[in-house]
């Protein structure tokens, strides 16, 4: 099924941007033996829920909300995303059913939805915190393929997929 999202991969500057704020995502991490996190607004298209209507929902991962995870922001600075502030440490691993050379994740909760411009090849772990958040794959051409949840974690803990990508 196509999802009919409009988005482009990220681009080289984005790239650069991810690159340079590595050491500081390193340390906001907490965990220099685990991948930092890449979410950055600059790599991520949002959508209205509404633009979630064809998912096909067989093909996507529910993951419930942590009940401990905190909701905090400092003005426009996600805390959350940043675990020597409090933030979020719960992940999940996902990938696709059928190996694709690249794919894109996506996800839909009740308060934002989106995908990231960031290709994967293989799984990536995503962090789960205080709300319900649908996961879905995508080819670049928008057409949705099925992903699975193979696994989860915390970060901090630098188990079997510290090296995963964490987006």
């Amino acid at each position: 099924m196509k999802i009919n999202f409009a988005f482009r991969r990220a681009s080289k500057l984005s790239n650069l941007a991810d690159s340079l704020m590595y050491p500081i995502m390193l340390m906001l991490s907490g965990s220099i033996k685990e991948s930092p996190q890449r979410t950055h607004f600059w790599n991520n298209k949002k959508y209205k829920i509404a633009d979630m209507a064809n998912l096909d929902t067989d093909k996507i991962v529910l993951c419930p909300k942590c009940p401990n995870a905190v909701k905090s922001w400092f003005l426009f600075i996600p805390l959350f995303h940043m675990k020597i502030f409090g933030g979020w440490d719960k992940y999940v691993v996902l990938e696709p059913i059928e190996k694709q050379t690249e794919w894109f994740v996506g996800w839909s909760s009740s308060t934002v939805n989106g995908i990231s411009r960031i290709p994967i090849s293989g799984p990536v772990r995503l962090l789960v915190g205080s709300r319900d958040v649908w996961f879905f794959g995508s080819k670049e051409n928008g057409e949705q393929i099925e992903i699975a949840q193979i696994g989860s974690g915390e970060i901090g803990k630098a188990g079997p997929y510290a090296k995963t990508p964490l987006l």
